[in-house]
């Protein structure tokens, strides 16, 4: 699974952007801190093993933002996906 951390702003464009790549994916609002002042930030979660795709998608996401970086992180993650 991997993670991209980047600033909340421009919702609609980053949600576009991850649809564009992703047919599924999570984004849970969160405050973060950059150069020790916080901000409204948002975490995007993706299950996948696709490195290229998820890089291609944090520029994305950083030229959108404006931003200096955006944090791209991968976890280790068993899932199993329940269908009933």
């Amino acid at each position: 699974m991997y993670r991209i951390y980047t600033e909340d702003k421009n919702r609609s464009v980053i949600f576009s952007l991850c649809s564009d790549t992703f047919d599924s994916f999570t984004v849970i609002p969160a405050l973060g801190y950059w150069q020790g002042k916080p901000e409204d930030s948002l975490v995007i979660e993706v299950e996948t093993e696709d490195e290229i795709a998820m890089q291609k998608l944090a520029v994305a996401i950083r030229k959108a933002n404006q931003q200096d970086a955006v944090l791209v992180s991968k976890v280790e993650s068993k899932v199993t996906l329940i269908r009933c």
